[in-house]
């Protein structure tokens, strides 16, 4: 296999990475051993070795979960729903609620995967 190839069994995350260009062959099989070694995800060992920003990371999960990358200017100044979900769910689950009617509460994932 040729340095930056990416072979084609890779998982989803893999293949969003590799696809966008934001990891060589070279990198993704660095971060794949130090996956077997670890059983953390690939993703976020690629972002701990610096290989590829938490911004990209985020970019990479909205893609791949066909769901908006959420701007900062599109976060509520004021806390929304506080009284339909506890603080420290939100915390543990790192979301933030976005908006809420009386069917739905919206909310931005730290790592939707």
């Amino acid at each position: 296999m040729l340095d930056d190839e990416v072979p084609a069994d890779r998982s989803s995350i893999e293949r969003v990475l590799a696809d966008c260009g934001l990891l060589s062959g070279a990198a993704l099989e660095r971060a794949r051993r130090l996956e077997t070694e670890s059983g953390e995800r690939i993703d976020r060992i690629a972002a701990k070795l610096g290989l590829v920003s938490e911004r990209d990371i985020a970019a990479a999960d909205a893609e791949l979960m066909g769901s908006p990358l959420v701007a900062a200017a599109e976060f509520p100044a004021e806390p929304v729903g506080p009284e339909r979900i506890r603080r420290m769910f939100l915390k543990q689950a790192r979301l933030i609620p976005l908006a809420e009617s009386e069917a739905a509460l919206v909310v931005a994932m730290a790592d939707p995967l």
